[in-house]
């Protein structure tokens, strides 16, 4: 792994080689910014006074809103990956249907018959 350190001297940035045990130019070139392409700019978000809990409360920022939802346990709509909704509750429909079957011995779809009491 390599060490990078900056020579306030020449103000070039210098890197160890390992090899020689000396600080040296670093060479390797740096990414530059594609002037070229186009740039896109995002605004923040409105301000937006939410309601969710008891207390209302106004966000003003990506972050607070980001910090207002993990404090809450709260996702956005378009947070939820395809079928995962569904996933859940198809899940939660099997345990209940096992914790069924083992408390009573029935099978769903079995029919029941006064006899069998």
């Amino acid at each position: 792994m390599a060490k990078y350190r900056f020579d306030a001297k020449t103000g070039k940035m210098l890197v160890y080689n390992e090899k020689t045990g000396k600080w040296v130019q670093d060479r390797s070139k740096a990414k530059r910014f594609d002037f070229d392409r186009p740039m896109t700019y995002m605004p923040d978000i409105a301000e937006v006074m939410v309601y969710a809990t008891d207390k209302p409360t106004l966000l003003t920022s990506r972050s607070q809103r980001a910090a207002y939802e993990r404090s809450n346990n709260l996702r956005q709509a378009g947070d939820f990956r395809r079928g995962e909704i569904a996933e859940r509750r198809e899940k939660k429909v099997r345990r209940e249907i096992e914790a069924v079957t083992k408390l009573t011995g029935i099978r769903p779809g079995n029919t029941l018959n006064w006899a069998d009491f």
